[in-house]
């Protein structure tokens, strides 16, 4: 072998070396990419928010706190009914947990709230003093805030009972709602909504589990 014909086989093995190296760099580089666009089927999670936003009566912690004599919860300090409350042994109220409008059947208590004559409705008074007083019994929050229409639309035909004693104004008023759960799954579900002359609350408990 000559001088000339080794150094082009010089060339061609060195330009083969180089070729391999960049192609070997560029796999690397697409493997790469590859990896942070493509996910398997083990990567993809449930949406955490769409799982959270579903009630799930087995999320709240149970409460032994002993409640009293039905329902419970008594008018805060200078707070009376407008009318006589309504009692029934055995209703359907629809509570907005996490939002969704769900029917709970059971025994309900519903009243409308106002001031004592001679005194001025306070709404921060009348939600302050019903969340501590639901608090203390165990209740965990479960919606703040506004029922959106769509909800109330979807519900129309069946909450027949709106516009009667203890009616929450969802449309305009914040809603607060809690349930306690118990031991032997007699939950007790409560909702109260107040303006700036006085406010509503419906408390309702289910039946024992038997």
């Amino acid at each position: 072998m000559n001088k000339a014909t080794a150094f082009l086989l010089s060339i061609g093995i060195s330009s083969m070396f180089v070729v391999s190296c960049n192609s070997e760099k560029k796999a690397k580089t697409t493997g790469k990419d590859s990896s942070a666009v493509v996910s398997t089927a083990e990567d993809i999670k449930p949406n955490d928010t769409a799982v959270d936003s579903t009630f799930n009566i087995n999320k709240i912690a149970v409460s032994e706190m002993e409640l009293g004599t039905f329902p419970y919860i008594e008018f805060p300090k200078g707070m009376v009914p407008l009318n006589k409350p309504l009692l029934r042994d055995f209703d359907k109220i629809f509570f907005p947990l996490e939002g969704v409008m769900t029917p709970v059947e059971g025994r309900s208590w519903k009243s409308f709230v106002t001031a004592e004559n001679g005194k001025e409705f306070s709404l921060p008074l009348f939600e302050k003093s019903y969340e501590e007083a639901i608090l203390k019994l165990g209740a965990v929050n479960v919606f703040d805030g506004k029922v959106s229409k769509a909800e109330l639309d979807r519900i129309n035909d069946q909450a027949t009972y709106f516009g009667e004693e203890g009616s929450l104004n969802y449309n305009n008023s914040i809603t607060k709602a809690y349930v306690i759960r118990r031991t032997n799954g007699d939950d007790v579900y409560i909702q109260f909504a107040g303006y700036s002359a006085g406010g509503a609350i419906q408390i309702l408990q289910k039946e024992a589990t038997k």
